[in-house]
Order: C-alpha cells, then sequence, then structure tokens
C-alpha cells in the first residue's frame, strides 16, 4: 500500500495537529498535551507553533519558550501565555506545525495522513480501500480500511505527524 499524488492533495500551507492541549498546568500558563506525533524530540527545536480553536479562524501564532514531559503528557509554556487564564483559552486546541516542516520519513515510512484513500492492494489485487485514518496517539495503529477480500489484515507502517 503507498499513498499516490491523488491521496496526497494537501499543499505545504496546510498545518498538521501534532498535540491536543487538555488542560491547564501549573500557575504561569503552562497546559498539558497529549501527544500525537512519533516524533516528540523534535519540541526541541521548534519555537513556532499554532493553537487551532474550534474554527480555522481562530488559529493564533505561538513561541513556545518551554516543555518538559509529565504523566505521559507534554507540558508546554508559550510566550505571552502567563496566567492559568490565559492558559485555559488553549484547553481543547490543536497544537499544529506547518505540513512543510514535519519529519523527513524513511523510504518505506509514510504518514497516517498521507494514506486517506490509498487503495490496499496485494500481489497487485485490490482487497481494500483505505477510508480514512483515525486519531492516534503516540504508538498506536491508526488505520481503518474496508476489505473487499474476507480473512486478510494489511499491516502499515505509518507515523503520526
Amino acid at each position: 500500500m503507498a499513498p499516490d499524488s491523488a491521496g496526497m492533495g494537501m499543499s505545504d500551507d496546510t498545518f498538521v495537529t501534532i498535540a491536543r492541549v487538555v488542560k491547564t498546568q501549573g500557575r504561569k500558563g503552562e497546559v498539558a498535551a497529549t501527544l500525537l506525533t512519533d516524533f516528540p524530540e523534535r519540541f526541541h527545536t521548534r519555537k513556532r507553533l499554532f493553537a487551532l480553536g474550534e474554527s480555522a479562524a481562530k488559529q493564533r501564532e505561538l513561541q513556545l519558550e518551554n516543555h518538559w514531559y509529565h504523566k505521559g503528557m507534554v507540558v508546554l509554556k508559550f510566550a505571552g501565555v502567563d496566567s492559568i487564564s490565559d492558559a485555559e483559552a488553549l484547553v481543547g486546541c490543536e497544537i499544529q506545525v506547518p505540513r512543510s516542516e514535519r519529519a523527513e520519513l524513511g523510504a518505506d515510512e509514510f504518514y497516517v495522513s498521507d494514506l486517506a484513500g490509498c487503495v490496499v492492494t496485494d500481489s497487485g489485487r485490490e482487497i481494500g480501500r483505505e477510508l480514512a485514518p483515525r486519531e492516534a496517539t503516540m504508538g498506536e495503529d491508526a488505520l481503518k480500511a474496508t476489505l473487499t477480500a474476507h480473512g486478510f489484515q494489511p499491516r502499515v507502517r505509518a507515523r503520526a505527524q
């Protein structure tokens, strides 16, 4: 199974979600977020992130000042978010990066989001169609395919953003 150019229709100016803010953390504007990426180490080099609220019109750029890991989540401290009430405005937001800034993958690896709409084949014979990637946290399988052939379970190596 491999993505074709039709399944990769997003342009470089679109965004991908790498975390979701679930709660405030601490008293100085920190937030705790669920990781939705296989590359948490990239928080060390990322300074520019984007928070997307319930509508695309509510996206805002944020500067990451610090981060650390706590109880299976990443704690994020952004410049200008200095109180609990400031942090509360970020709860529920998706933390995103531009698609063009995703980590490069190996030749036999794909991002889950790039596999939407792909055909599942076995020896050149179509056995199913990838409907849509489901949201997954780091390390989970995240593909759901409808199979036309019975008794075959495809395995695909794919990475979260």
